[in-house]
């Protein structure tokens, strides 16, 4: 079934309520054929020490390759799991506005809270960053992002990518985003 979840980013004197459309999906047990495992449920996030290494970087080396100066930038993807295509074949309950008597809905894009969701959102952005602009996977993560181009480098920790680069690779990286 679909729910609203609903979540004040703001505080009690000043709230900022967002809204986000989730599936209530009933978890399986890990038997059986359609059985989910772990490397298809979570996704993968860099250790903690990388993004202090990240820092480090920017305020040690202060340049890029090219004689730039290194600039912090972060983005946060709205709705992420919103753009991967399904991989499985989930069934959802209508909202009552939309639901006709024996009909349900077949999803065909992720949606957050099916099982698989940030590990389709995961393999989405390694294709765009790997095929698409030339990014190498770290070795000790997944999560972890060099271009040898840009002289680059990307964490990825759910939907926040983090970019330790130029303005010239933080500008080039924005519009791959986009």
């Amino acid at each position: 079934s679909l729910v609203w979840v609903d979540t004040n980013k703001g505080d009690n004197n000043h709230p900022i309520y967002r809204s986000r459309l989730c599936v209530r999906e009933i978890k399986r047990l890990n038997t059986g054929v359609n059985a989910l495992t772990p490397a298809e449920v979570f996704s993968a996030m860099p250790p903690l020490e990388a993004m202090k290494l990240l820092a480090s970087l920017a305020v040690t080396a202060k340049t890029s390759k090219n004689g730039k100066p290194l600039k912090l930038a972060f983005w946060d993807i709205s709705r992420a799991h919103f753009y991967g295509k399904a991989q499985r074949k989930v069934y959802i309950k209508l909202p009552e506005e939309d639901a006709e008597k024996g009909k349900c809905g077949l999803l065909e894009k992720s949606m957050y809270g099916t099982q698989d969701a940030s590990q389709i959102f995961q393999q989405d952005y390694t294709q765009l960053m790997t095929v698409e602009a030339d990014f190498l996977t770290g070795k000790s993560s997944v999560a972890i992002f060099y271009s040898p181009k840009d002289d680059a480098r990307v964490l990825v920790h759910g939907d926040d990518f983090m970019m330790l680069g130029d303005q010239e690779a933080v500008d080039n990286f924005d519009k791959l985003l986009r």
